[in-house]
């Protein structure tokens, strides 16, 4: 059996720091005494018998029958113990001291008192044994004064010997065990102190290694030394295996390569004693991107020692990022659109009218009446696509009906076998009999821009297919693909090919607008795109679409007849010289009286002046100095009652709640014909409660 285990079967471990070590010492003195003690014990019980002192043979055996006693009492506390052996020191030493005088062994014993207090039982009882002995010295000396013998022999020595003795013992008694007090009252503290730290640098580790972050630390060359599990995992490795490799060729600094040179190596920064932060590129299987930030490390002497390298993934963060500023592209698109489209508006506005006016005064099936006829188709198309790019720029649903696929795709393969060159065959796989809901022209702009790309993938020739099917077997989806045999796409170039501005065709030949639009106008129909591509080999798009249960319940609104207004008097407000000119011979032909000013706060001074001069005020939206709905609101707050029609190329329709609080009764989308117009100003006048926008 070993030591260790004998002395703590002694004394059972209690505890920890000094009380501990008070067990192994007391552990350590029983043994002590029970088994060495019988060198000493066995002479002096012989010398004792044989000179007749049988009072030495009983404290002698009886102090060691205690000390087996207390060795084998180990269901008592460690202190009850202690205070036992102490005490027992004491009752030895003082009979001794008091029977023997000092020449005995009882000053050694009084002098065990002391100290073993101290070492067993701490400050409070080495100052209660130190007074205990000094009382003890204090009879011995009186007695010795007083020649009073407790038993015969017992001094022996002269007074004046006695107390320098007595002194000289308490003093080196006081300095050794108040010493070893303080001493072990230091090591006590130090012992704590040192387990608390042990504690904090266990509760420090154990963090670091259960840290969401991974967290490294390094050499100055970047070679790892320790790196906690989240970087094993982010690292896609054992945290053995990563010890000793360099941090960086594993993670890759995500730095553009103009930056400086100590950007582009974390570990020059780190030399120069300053920190390094970034993004890292991590991992092959599962790529991600890390933030990370690399800070030198100091020892005591303020030497630079190590790099701790603390890595947070945000790939998450990154993509949300790419997607807010997709988002904001395609938020700038529709800004520039809903400009672009107003302006543009204004100029079809005069083509239009004074197109339907020629039509009107041409003799009909002549060569000018067709012309005629060919700029108002091409100019109300150019109406209806700007219709759509509004629509795109206010998130809004255009005007949709069912549609079939089949029917677009058969109308469209013409123009396109017309425009692609004879190295490209055009082929077509067409189910009839299915309908989508959606604005034809939609579904034109959808299909005709994914043939382009289709095109523009195929210099050398190849082939192009476009299909129209059920999507994977359900009828309540139609699939609308266009495929290519061209140089196909790239993972990432898929991944980005639907991104705004995204394009891989040389200058002048893409904006990289077509894929985005097209994903525009798919995700507002409810449907979704399907990408497939190899390089070499070509690409396929799919576009699923729902389909529409009851085609028939839905039916396009027909256009009102014109109807002539006689006798109406109308205050007409437009900037624009054309569409002034234009509006007032299309309302003089309904019989309207029209008065034109191409200031509003012209008008509105006439208005002020003869405010039942007019039957309708028709102004444009967008003027000069004042606006169309500032104008009705000068008119409301001056208590004009006269109905306001508004002319617009472009409208939020959230502002109709203000628009008719201002008093204003219809709203007219530019550029309109005579029908609407008049519509409009009727509704207006008979019904000026209600706003409704003609189209």
């Amino acid at each position: 059996m070993k030591l260790r285990q004998v002395l703590d079967w002694i004394v059972p471990q209690e505890g920890n720091g000094l009380l501990f070590w008070r067990g192994r010492i007391l552990s350590a003195m029983l043994l002590g005494l029970s088994f060495f003690s019988l060198a000493a014990l066995l002479p002096s019980v012989y010398y004792a018998s044989r000179d007749g002192a049988m009072s030495v043979v009983i404290i002698d055996v009886s102090a060691y029958l205690l000390v087996l006693g207390i060795t084998v009492a180990r269901r008592a506390s460690t202190r009850a113990r202690s205070f036992c052996v102490v005490v027992l020191i004491y009752v030895l030493g003082a009979f001794f001291l008091l029977r023997y005088g000092v020449a005995s062994a009882g000053s050694v014993w009084l002098f065990s008192f002391g100290v073993m207090s101290a070492v067993l039982l701490g400050f409070r009882a080495a100052y209660f044994a130190l007074a205990l002995n000094f009382v003890t010295y204090i009879v011995l000396c009186v007695l010795s004064a007083t020649d009073v013998a407790l038993w015969p022999g017992t001094l022996g020595v002269p007074f004046e010997r006695l107390v320098v003795v007595s002194v000289s013992s308490l003093l080196l008694n006081t300095l050794a065990a108040t010493s070893v007090a303080a001493l072990l009252r230091g090591l006590d503290g130090e012992v704590a102190a040192r387990r608390r730290a042990e504690h904090e640098h266990v509760l420090l580790a154990g963090a670091v290694e259960q840290a969401a972050e991974a967290i490294a630390i390094t050499d100055l060359s970047g070679r790892v030394r320790y790196a906690n599990a989240a970087f094993a995992r982010f690292a896609e490795a054992s945290e053995d295996s990563l010890k000793g490799r360099v941090l960086t060729d594993m993670m890759q600094p995500a730095i553009p390569r103009t930056k400086g040179a100590a950007q582009r190596d974390p570990w020059a920064s780190i030399a120069g004693g300053n920190v390094w932060s970034g993004h890292l590129d991590v991992g092959r299987a599962n790529p991600r991107v890390a933030e990370a930030a690399i800070t030198p490390f100091r020892d005591e002497d303020g030497e630079l020692t190590h790099g701790l390298a603390v890595l947070r993934d945000v790939t998450r963060e990154r993509e949300l990022e790419a997607q807010l500023r997709q988002s904001q592209k395609l938020e700038a698109i529709g800004t520039l659109a809903g400009g672009i489209a107003h302006d543009f508006n204004n100029l079809l506005m005069p083509i239009l009218l004074n197109v339907e006016e020629l039509q009107r005064a041409a003799p009909g099936e002549t060569i000018d009446h067709r012309l005629l006829r060919d700029v108002h188709t091409a100019a109300e198309r150019a109406r209806d696509l700007v219709s759509r790019i509004l629509a795109f720029s206010r998130n809004e649903t255009p005007d949709r009906r069912p549609v079939d696929p089949a029917s677009v795709v058969r109308e469209l393969v013409p123009l396109l076998r017309a425009t692609m060159p004879a190295t490209i065959r055009v082929v077509t796989h067409v189910v009839d009999g299915s309908s989508v809901l959606a604005d034809p022209g939609e579904l034109h702009q959808t299909l005709m821009n994914l043939a382009t790309n289709a095109l523009h993938a195929m210099p050398a020739g190849g082939s192009l297919t476009i299909s129209v099917k059920r999507a994977s077997g359900d009828a309540r989806e139609l699939a609308l693909e266009v495929s290519d045999t061209g140089t196909g796409m790239s993972p990432e170039t898929i991944r980005r090919a639907f991104e705004p501005f995204f394009t891989t065709k040389t200058q002048g030949r893409g904006t990289g607008l077509g894929l985005a639009t097209v994903h525009g106008i798919v995700t507002s129909l409810g449907g979704r795109i399907e990408t497939s591509s190899t390089i070499g080999e070509g690409t396929t798009v799919r576009v699923i679409l729902p389909t529409v249960a009851d085609a028939g319940a839905l039916v396009p609104v027909l256009s009102r007849p014109e109807a002539p207004l006689p006798g109406f008097r109308v205050l007409l407000i437009d900037d624009e010289p054309a569409i002034l000119s234009a509006t007032q011979r299309l309302l003089a032909r309904l019989g309207v009286q029209v008065e034109c000013e191409s200031d509003p706060r012209t008008a509105l001074e006439l208005l002020r002046l003869a405010p039942e001069a007019f039957d309708c005020v028709l102004t444009d939206l967008t003027m000069p100095h004042m606006s169309g709905v500032q104008l009705a609101q000068a008119m409301h707050a001056s208590r004009i009652a006269t109905p306001v029609v508004l002319m617009t190329g472009y409208l939020d329709l959230a502002g109709f709640d203000a628009l008719a609080s201002a008093g204003i009764g219809q709203v007219v989308a530019k550029p309109f014909t005579l029908s609407q117009v008049s519509q409009a100003l009727r509704t207006a006048i008979e019904c000026r409660s209600r706003v409704e926008i003609a189209v």
